[in-house]
């Protein structure tokens, strides 16, 4: 009996690794990160498209954006905007202000956000959280990890 017991217990730890392996390939992958600055490449997770660069010089412009952060909406043509941003704190954000967008052949207005980034990801999200794009940090930035705003 108490080797029944053992060997419940055993495949029960098994079955836990394997459901959290599972899970953990579902779920979001991010650099496991703690960046002091959002300044870098950021890279729209899939199966989204798009680059967010953000500047040291306090400018960042978004390229090929499947989603239009102006508008929080679906792109249908490729997004494209300019913008500046600023190092928020308590707690810790990264300021965007969206100044000229583009979407496809059309213009896109502007809009501010006060956006999480220490953890290597950036999210947007409509106000009923059921469109968005997540842009991911490439750690091949981290040299420039630790600049702070200008």
């Amino acid at each position: 009996m108490r080797n029944l017991g053992r060997a419940v217990r055993q495949a029960g730890a098994g079955i836990g690794v394997l459901m959290a392996a599972v899970l953990a390939g579902c779920a979001h992958h991010s650099p496991d990160l703690d960046l002091m600055s959002p300044v870098g490449t950021w890279r729209a997770s899939a199966p989204d498209t798009g680059v967010l660069e953000i500047d040291l010089d306090g400018t960042l412009t978004i390229e090929d954006s499947s989603f239009n952060v102006s508008e929080l909406v679906d792109s249908r043509a490729g997004y494209n905007a300019t913008g500046t941003w600023e190092l928020l704190h308590s707690p810790v954000r990264v300021g965007l202000a969206i100044g000229e967008g583009q979407d496809g052949q059309r213009a896109s207005g502007g809009g501010r956000y006060a956006l999480e980034f220490t953890h290597g990801v950036i999210m947007f999200r409509d106000s009923e959280d059921t469109v968005g794009i997540t842009f991911v940090y490439d750690t091949r930035n981290v040299a420039t990890a630790g600049s702070t705003a200008p």
